[in-house]
C-alpha cells in the first residue's frame, strides 16, 4: 500500500484582473465524465498525481461522474471550462463548491498540449467567472511534490493557508 501524497492548501484572492476567456473555451457537461476522466488520467500519468483520478479509464470516468454528482460539494459549471481543439477536449479546469467556498477540483491538460499556457488560461477563465458570480476567494489542494503546478499557481497569485 502506498503513502497518501501529501498535499498543502492554497487560496487566491478575488475578483482581481484577468484576460476575456478563450473562444476556445466552453463549460463542461455531465455527459462527458468518460472522455473528461480519460483525459485526466493520461494528463496524471507519470506526475506526482498519477492515481488521483483512477488507475483505469472506468475508474476516471467514475471519478469525473462523482464529481458532476457533488461528491466534492456542488459542481460550478458556470465557472468550469474545458479546451476543444479540432473539436476535442484536451483540458479542463473543474470547479465544485466545497465547504468554505469555489475550489478547483481538477485541472488537467493532455499531454501532447501540455505547455502551451492553456493550464494559465483555464484557471484564469475559472477566476474571472467566479469573480463575475460575486466570489471573492479560490482554494485548491495541490500535491507538495508537484513543482510544475505549484509554480502555475504561485504565478497565479495563490499562496500557502
Amino acid at each position: 500500500m502506498t503513502a497518501e501524497p501529501k498535499r498543502s492548501r492554497l487560496h487566491a484572492v478575488l475578483p482581481r484582473p484577468t484576460p476575456p476567456v478563450d473562444p476556445a473555451f466552453r463549460h463542461p457537461r455531465p455527459d462527458e465524465a468518460d472522455e473528461l476522466g480519460e483525459l485526466a488520467l493520461r494528463a496524471y500519468r507519470g506526475t506526482p498525481d498519477e492515481g488521483d483520478v483512477g488507475a483505469t479509464p472506468q475508474e476516471a470516468a467514475e471519478e469525473m461522474a462523482q464529481l458532476f454528482a457533488g461528491a466534492y460539494g456542488p459542481p460550478l459549471l458556470e465557472a468550469s471550462y474545458v479546451a476543444e481543439h479540432k473539436g476535442r477536449v484536451v483540458a479542463g479546469a473543474l470547479v465544485t463548491l466545497w465547504k468554505d467556498g469555489p475550489l478547483l477540483a481538477y485541472l488537467f491538460t493532455a499531454p501532447e498540449h501540455a505547455g502551451a499556457g492553456l493550464g494559465t488560461r483555464l484557471v484564469n477563465a475559472v477566476m474571472s467567472a467566479l469573480g463575475d458570480l460575486g466570489h471573492t476567494s479560490l482554494n485548491l489542494a495541490v500535491t507538495e511534490d508537484n513543482h510544475a503546478a505549484r509554480r502555475l499557481y504561485r504565478r497565479l497569485g495563490f499562496a500557502e493557508v
